[in-house]
């Protein structure tokens, strides 16, 4: 056996079995003594592929099977293997046959993280998948088996959440677009949400069920912590007498105004998506500043993104929760905790939301003397089900809001800066700690950072302007060429691109993520598109 660097690790041997190499490393073989291609090629022989699946192939070793398997992998798949320890990542890099390196349907990955693994999924050619098949082509799949299994089910969750989030843009895409558009107009001279800008304690304020035990405490420490608050739990604490820091607005529907219906000229500063509502973001007068989320792959977007690299990129969490816990860890200094409280993802069998909440508050407004407030209110949802929570308790909760709690703590379970102050809900990241203990801990803090912030760069009008103008005279041309007031040398050429860097005039149509086509019927449905993309952008920039 070889020891590395003397501290008595002993790294992986290779042992010539005479009908080929296995792998002998923490007191095991890692394949067959006797035989080790036998197994892993007999597994791949058996094994039925559906189109548009993404095999998980977990520690390849020396990567016997895989030649098999990319022969009968459709070219809707891709093979994605995953290697957790780095000595046998060594191993296998230097062993694996470079066909199977080279090949584009084959991608192989060393990480001890699960949303480090996911973000590399995200960035594939190759997709989106409609099911994960797992193949152990190796024993090294055993040795961190916990590990494997929790890859296997957050690719499962997010296979499930990208066509969740597809019906979404097939519901909003369009709204999208009409909301990023307008806002850029504000984006131009606001100013920056600035990394590492937020000397103190941040307390993240959701809108669950838990927050409503939490008040009192959040009132007495009121001068410890940066008070952030997603949308929809505004009128909560405004109702108890405490004014946020900032508000997070990430909905783009008009029905998220009614979260700042007692918010008026209350000069909250707002931190919101480009994608927002644009009216919602008026409300309290305060300055807005932005930050972008990646709602889709496409070029526009990554585009856009070049224009304004002061704008902070998020990924699409999908939760405004997950998103005000993003937004924090980026703009917090270290050394800070991060608190929070009502990112429950679930509901109980009173209220699905906090107290003062636009959710309760429409409760209350039904309700008479033959249905009381919070009646038999979770089963309204035809698909909430019970799922056990913190302490063992028992909550509400739905695929969609289980989905969040599962991301939730795949993407925030590295951090040990973040503590769960909400008493009910489903676990999802942090340290559970009582609110009392927790508050406790922390000292008085600073200036509000929401005062400082005031001082921060403006962004640039230019580029914005200039990024507009081009798309709409690129939206003009595409125009003429369809309708044929205007010629091309090589028309088809030329609307093909066009199309091709302007995703938003289809990528709300269901068929919209195989990207664009010049079949007729397509193009139709696109010529409509144009006028409401153009009705948008057609507006001066001030």
């Amino acid at each position: 056996m070889n020891d590395s660097s003397g501290n008595g690790h002993k790294r992986p041997d290779l042992v010539d079995t005479g009908k080929g190499l296995s792998v002998f490393y923490q007191e095991r073989f890692l394949y067959s003594r006797y035989d080790p291609p036998l197994t892993p090629i007999r597994t791949v022989t058996q094994t039925i592929l559906k189109e548009e699946t993404l095999v998980f192939c977990p520690s390849p070793l020396l990567g016997y099977g895989l030649k098999e398997l990319l022969t009968i992998l459709p070219k809707s798949c891709c093979i994605i293997a995953v290697e957790y320890d780095e000595d046998l990542m060594a191993l296998s890099t230097a062993h694996l046959d470079p066909s199977i390196k080279n090949n584009p349907s084959f991608k192989y990955y060393r990480t001890d993280s699960v949303f480090a693994l996911l973000s590399c999924i995200d960035s594939l050619d190759q997709g989106p998948f409609r099911r994960c098949l797992r193949l152990d082509l190796s024993g090294g799949s055993s040795l961190y088996s916990d590990f494997y299994s929790r890859c296997l089910n957050a690719i499962d969750e997010y296979i499930s959440r990208w066509w969740r989030n597809h019906l979404t843009l097939m519901s909003l895409g369009r709204n999208y677009t009409r909301n990023l558009f307008r806002n850029l107009k504000s984006l131009a001279g606001s100013q920056i949400l600035r990394a590492s800008s937020i000397d103190s304690p941040i307390f993240i304020a959701g809108a669950g069920p838990s927050l409503n035990a939490t008040l009192p405490f959040l009132r007495v420490h009121r001068q410890k912590i940066f008070l952030l608050c997603v949308d929809t739990a505004l009128r909560t604490l405004l109702d108890f007498g405490l004014t946020p820091d900032a508000v997070i607005v990430v909905e783009s529907q008009f029905w998220i105004e009614d979260a700042f219906s007692n918010s008026a000229q209350t000069n909250i500063p707002i931190f919101a998506d480009l994608t927002a509502r644009p009216q919602a973001l008026k409300v309290t007068g305060g300055p807005v500043r932005f930050f972008a989320t990646e709602f889709t792959h496409a070029s526009f977007l990554s585009r856009l993104h070049s224009c304004i690299p002061e704008t902070p990129v998020i990924p699409p969490l999908g939760s405004v929760g997950l998103i005000a816990l993003y937004l924090s860890l980026f703009l917090q200094k270290k050394g800070h905790v991060i608190l929070f409280s009502g990112l429950d993802f679930s509901f109980t069998h009173e209220f699905t939301h906090s107290r003062g909440s636009p959710a309760t508050q429409k409760v209350y407004r039904f309700s008479s003397r033959l249905g009381s407030a919070g009646s038999e209110l979770p089963t309204f949802s035809e698909t909430a089900f019970t799922h056990t929570g913190k302490n063992n308790t028992v909550v509400y909760t739905d695929p969609n809001l289980l989905g969040y709690a599962r991301l939730c703590r795949t993407a925030f379970e590295s951090y040990k800066n973040i503590i769960d102050v909400g008493e009910t809900g489903l676990i999802t990241c942090g340290i559970m700690m009582g609110a009392k203990e927790a508050f406790a801990l922390l000292k008085e803090k600073g200036p509000k950072e929401a005062e400082k912030l005031v001082e921060a760069q403006s962004i640039s009008d230019i580029p914005i302007k200039e990024w507009l103008e081009g798309e709409k005279s690129k939206l003009v041309r595409l125009k003429a060429l369809l309708t044929g007031s205007e010629t091309s040398s090589d028309p088809e050429s030329e609307i093909c691109h066009i199309l091709k860097t302007s995703e938003y005039l289809y990528l709300h149509f269901p068929d919209g993520y195989r990207g664009a086509r010049m079949d007729q019927e397509f193009l139709k449905r696109v010529r409509i598109e144009l006028e409401y993309a153009l009705k948008t952008l057609n507006f001066p920039l001030t």
